[in-house]
């Protein structure tokens, strides 16, 4: 670590009035930067003395176990995170629309209606339902409550 780095590293308090203040002495001023720069420029013997002590702990631990980390004991197992997968409720429906495409079903509305018949997934947010009779009802997919394949074993 050289000077530049340890004075940009070098966490400056603030005092009462908001001033920021010299670790090594009384001087203060609004500008972090301008801290900085007295340090860099008036402190610099106090310093190096600093980045030496740093350097030697930092060669004794070296050769060591860090000691804050916690070890496990026997009998206390830390929990496993889950990652969670759950799928929404819209990509569900997505997904089951997507399968249901050219197939017969039963699609309970939002209003309360339920149409039956052959599904056509268009687009994202479109089905069109085949009712019979060459009549074909238009709905938005966020409208859809529940759908019951009719013809389909596997869903």
């Amino acid at each position: 670590m050289n000077v530049d780095e340890y004075v940009e590293k070098l966490e400056l308090q603030k005092n009462d009035i908001g001033f920021y203040k010299c670790p090594f002495c009384d001087y203060t001023n609004a500008d972090a930067k301008v801290v900085r720069k007295h340090v860099k420029s008036k402190h610099l013997e106090e310093i190096e003395k600093e980045i030496k002590k740093l350097e030697s702990q930092k060669s004794k631990n070296n050769g060591k176990k860090q000691t804050g980390q916690k070890k496990q004991g026997k009998g206390k197992k830390q929990p496993k995170r889950v990652r969670e997968t759950c799928v929404s409720t819209q990509e569900r429906k997505d997904y089951v629309l997507f399968f249901c495409h050219n197939h017969r079903v039963r699609l309970h509305l939002a209003n309360g209606e339920v149409l039956e018949g052959k599904c056509c997934c268009k687009d994202p947010y479109t089905v069109l339902v085949d009712v019979g009779k060459g009549d074909v009802v238009i709905v938005n997919k966020a409208y859809i409550v529940k759908y019951v394949p009719l013809d389909l074993e596997k869903l």
